[in-house]
């Protein structure tokens, strides 16, 4: 596909359905000819409860802190696959929007930022 150059301004998505274990970005179909692949947005679907760390209570229970919660953050894979195909977008089973960049830079060699709250608790 040939995407008109007065059109290379949109954004371009393919839904891809994954599994419990996870979608790899390398699998999406071919990026359109004129086009490049600037980042990757995918959700965690639903919650797991053994997605969530060892002693933190549920969702909406006392004590419950959402950055212990694997659910809500980005998985070790999750920031491998955005340090290999761009910046990454995820959608948490809270609600919760979250961006993550590689940077070099920064002591943990990336950042993450909330850019909506949902029902994390996060803001």
């Amino acid at each position: 596909m040939d995407v008109p150059e007065s059109r290379r301004d949109l954004f371009l998505h393919h839904v891809a359905w994954g599994r419990g274990d996870g979608i790899m970005p390398q699998n999406f179909v071919p990026i359109p000819v004129g086009t490049r692949r600037d980042g990757t947005y995918h959700t965690h679907g639903a919650y797991d409860p053994n997605m969530n760390g060892d002693g933190n209570p549920a969702p909406g229970s006392p004590g419950y802190r959402w950055r212990n919660d694997g659910n809500e953050i980005f998985s070790p894979a999750d920031r491998d696959a955005s340090d290999q195909f761009g910046p990454g977008y995820l959608g948490t089973p809270q609600g919760t929007t979250e961006e993550y960049f590689p940077n070099p830079g920064h002591p943990a060699g990336w950042t993450v930022t909330v850019l909506n709250g949902g029902n994390c608790g996060c803001h």
